[in-house]
């Protein structure tokens, strides 16, 4: 339930990260980019809560327990779209980001756009109960998941670095142009 709570702020802190770097430039991808954010954060708040409440119920109804453990798996999955849109719009920001600071690099992007597109195979899980695109399967756990996981890292490690540039940026402004304002000794 805790992870929605840390996403969202990172979420926050990417959009923010574009709106300096473009002064909105790209305010639709960017836009895009805080709603799918959003959306992802409340599905990871959501999803911990359905597993607490299947472990509830314990062994005493195991059909229930079953249930709401897989109907907890399926909209954390099957969301998919709503954590993909967020993934494209900053994968676009950063290929077609011309700047000389970018926030994320190109190849950031593409690591975005593919982790977003690996989502799409998810979209048959529920018709199969065993084998590689399987709630349990290869696809899930160990492509799509670990993508995301890689990207979010990326995606953090850069958006942090860039802002940490700009705040160090904006707090020397101030001295260059007192510096720049002072009359010369003559």
């Amino acid at each position: 339930m805790h992870g929605g709570g840390c996403f969202l702020p990172a979420v926050g802190c990417g959009d923010v990260a574009c709106h300096v770097a473009e002064e909105a430039q790209f305010a639709c991808p960017v836009q895009h980019q805080l709603l799918g954010g959003g959306l992802t954060a409340w599905i990871l708040a959501e999803f911990p809560g359905k597993i607490l409440h299947a472990a509830y119920y314990g062994s005493s109804q195991p059909v229930l327990q079953e249930s709401i453990w897989r109907e907890a798996w399926f909209i954390y999955d099957m969301t998919y779209m709503v954590t993909g849109f967020e993934m494209i719009a900053v994968g676009i920001y950063a290929v077609t980001d011309k700047s000389d600071s970018p926030v994320w690099p190109r190849w950031a992007g593409w690591v975005a756009i593919g982790g977003a597109l690996s989502f799409v195979p998810e979209s048959v899980m529920p018709y199969f109960n065993t084998g590689p695109l399987a709630l349990n399967g290869l696809w899930n756990f160990w492509i799509a998941f670990p993508w995301w996981l890689i990207w979010f890292g990326i995606y953090t490690f850069y958006m942090l670095r860039y802002l940490r540039r700009q705040l160090i940026e904006t707090a020397e402004e101030p001295v260059r142009a007192r510096v720049a304002a002072t009359p010369e000794a003559t």
